[in-house]
């Protein structure tokens, strides 16, 4: 008998070792991750070489943890998801496939199956990181806000004269206003869909909130004005949290009226867009107010494509685009070698089937979000696709890095919005 316990006593404490042990393990490469993240999300903020390199160690990490992925590629969704840019990228290459700039955009979309890769070999190795890298995303980015917010209580009248140019405030990222608002709408519902887990949390979400409004970059309010929406109609079907979503609809309208009365920066941010409509002329262009400047720019490539100058390839959209300039408005040249649409973009680089298999592409992840009532994915891949409205955000390295870090990691935590 005592032989007996002896011998179970001895199999609790090698299991509690072994158990010891991976817990040890798990914790050595949550550290590791955890690095690889910061030094990716410091790239990001403040070097576009060292998020090249950071990328390049993301591979390298995959790779290693390759049996981690290569058995179930199959059945993961967001894999095959991932890696589907590259192969539609190579419909834009053909046409001219000696061309650096096609390769160069390929080489942006490879982010995709680098970070897919990476996600699903941390998910292998424990889920529960992937809360730890939502946390590092939300500290970088109330790190990265005081910048400009500490520029304007420096130069608050430089600042105002600014927005009334239709400038905004100094921000990291290469001063990439547009980009920097996605990196910090993305913070504020990473914070928004955690804050059950740590009590400040919320605290930093209301704070990015009122920072995305104060720095009245459009592209920022739109986001989060979508996603808001997004929560706010999922709480309404909620029958359990139907008073909380009608609440949630009436403070979201406040919102929007208490910002005109409390931010001189949005009063002059609509002031100068309201100027920049009204400057309009048909046939004439000018480089110096932005809409004005976007709708010539995107006018020119409907205009090319409505010409049947389409299926271009990557590397000649610059040469079409400006040949149908120079068509609408002759008396103009413009430095401009890109639309500010995403899907004008894919349209002339790729023929109108590209650009449909783009759009497929894009809408997926919102699909697989709607069959496993993940909100999170939902309002990341429609703020994404509002945003490639106005901007061609999937053909820059930042805008890449957003959004499938952003949602691959959403599609993996477990996270509810409240």
């Amino acid at each position: 008998m005592l032989s007996v316990n002896l011998i179970l006593v001895l199999q609790k404490k090698v299991i509690e070792a072994r158990e010891l042990q991976i817990n040890h393990d798990i914790m050595k490469k949550e550290w590791l991750i955890s690095g690889l993240f910061i030094i990716s999300l410091a790239g990001l903020l403040w070097s576009r070489a060292v998020l090249s390199v950071s990328m390049g160690l993301w591979l390298v990490f995959a790779l290693w943890h390759f049996r981690n992925w290569a058995s179930g590629w199959r059945n993961n969704a967001l894999l095959i998801w991932g890696m589907t840019p590259v192969i539609l990228g190579l419909l834009g290459v053909w046409q001219s496939p000696l061309a650096g700039a096609a390769w160069d955009h390929i080489l942006t979309l490879a982010t995709y199956p680098v970070v897919a890769l990476s996600i699903t070999s941390i998910a292998s190795i424990e889920p529960r990181i992937f809360r730890t890298l939502s946390y590092c995303w939300i500290v970088a980015a109330l790190l990265a806000v005081l910048y400009p917010l500490g520029w304007y209580v420096v130069n608050s009248t430089a600042a105002l004269e600014r927005y009334s140019s239709g400038q905004t405030l100094p921000v990291f990222m290469d001063n990439d206003h547009v980009r920097f608002s996605i990196f910090l709408s993305a913070a504020a519902l990473l914070a928004w869909l955690n804050r059950h887990t740590q009590k400040w949390l919320l605290p930093a979400c209301i704070f990015l909130l009122i920072s995305i409004i104060f720095l009245s970059a459009r592209t920022g309010w739109v986001i989060v004005l979508m996603m808001g929406m997004i929560i706010t109609i999922h709480t309404l079907f909620s029958k359990q949290h139907f008073k909380k979503g009608f609440l949630m609809m009436a403070c979201l309208l406040a919102i929007c009226i208490v910002t005109w009365f409390l931010f001189p920066t949005v009063q002059h941010k609509i002031g100068y867009s309201l100027y920049d409509w009204h400057q309009y002329t048909p046939g004439k262009y000018d480089p110096t107010l932005s809409d004005n400047a976007r709708y010539a720019i995107n006018k020119s490539a409907w205009h090319a494509i409505q010409s049947g100058d389409q299926n271009t390839g990557w590397a000649n959209i610059p040469a079409t685009l400006n040949n149908h300039f120079k068509q609408l408005y002759p008396s103009y040249t413009t430095g401009f070698g890109w639309p500010f649409n995403q899907w004008l973009f894919w349209w002339i680089g790729s023929g109108w089937w590209g650009m449909l298999l783009f759009s497929i592409w894009l809408f997926f992840p919102a699909y697989i979000g709607i069959r496993q009532k993940n909100i999170g994915i939902i309002c990341w891949t429609l703020a994404i696709a509002a945003s490639c409205f106005v901007e061609a955000n999937l053909g820059y390295q930042y805008g890449v890095w957003l959004h499938c870090w952003g949602l691959l990691i959403w599609k993996l935590v477990p996270l509810k919005a409240g």
